[in-house]
């Protein structure tokens, strides 16, 4: 809640709720992508299906970098709202992500 109590009710962007609900989908999609990272690991990397693996691993992984940006998004702005700490879980879950998403676009993963 607000700490000052004539502020107006908040947006929907800036409900604690919402940031708290996409964060925790972003941790469970990070044990989700741990469990798929040797899908385009080396031994996934010599198999006939490496394709179908790849777009697999890319698909979960570009929905997890979703929750993550619109947990931070809904946790920035109820920081702007009410001046609370800033979100580290949710900005460390997007540091994650982004640099997951480089290393395998760039075939880091798989060698």
């Amino acid at each position: 809640m607000s700490k000052d109590k004539s502020l107006p009710p908040p947006f929907y962007l800036e409900r604690a709720f919402l940031g708290n609900l996409c964060t925790a989908g972003a941790g469970v999609f990070f044990y989700i992508v741990c469990m798929l990272l040797p899908l385009v690991g080396p031994s996934g990397g010599q198999t006939e299906h490496y394709r179908a693996n790849f777009l697999t691993f890319l698909s979960v992984t570009l929905v997890a970098l979703g929750f993550s940006v619109a947990a931070l998004k809904f946790k920035l702005a109820q920081r702007k709202r009410d001046q609370g700490p800033f979100p580290f879980v949710s900005a460390g879950f997007t540091a994650v992500y982004v640099i997951l998403l480089l290393c395998l676009l760039s075939g880091l993963l798989r060698t």
